[in-house]
């Protein structure tokens, strides 16, 4: 999405500052996704092998895709944080919807938080 769309979304529904981590978390959630999924394949194959190398490799494999999880859930807490501070309430990572305009629009009057107005 190019910045200025980006921009004009989101920055009337979650200030500047969320909308920088928003953009972030969407970058981490892009590439977290298919490196987990390749890696989970590469890790299944690696187990498969029966060796001693395989189960090494796998197990690294393994471990690179819980850093990549961590640190995708990381973007979300920080996201969290950013949106708590911007409506003065607390939200935990765990409470957040799907970054759709029409869906956090819902999600907030739902929550009694300001949602922008439509045009």
């Amino acid at each position: 999405m190019p910045r200025e769309t980006f921009d004009e979304i989101w920055l009337p529904r979650v200030g500047a500052s969320a909308a920088a981590q928003l953009r972030k978390s969407g970058y981490c959630a892009m590439v977290a996704g298919p490196v987990c999924l390749g890696l989970a394949v590469a890790c299944s194959f690696a187990f498969g092998s029966g060796s001693i190398e395989g189960t090494v490799i796998g197990l690294c494999c393994g471990v690179v895709i819980l850093v990549v999880f961590g640190f995708w859930v990381r973007s979300l807490v920080i996201l969290a944080r950013e949106l708590s501070t911007q409506f003065g309430t607390t939200i935990r990572w765990s409470e957040m919807p799907r970054m759709q305009p029409t869906q956090f629009d819902e999600w907030c009057r739902k929550r009694g938080l300001p949602t922008p107005p439509t045009t």
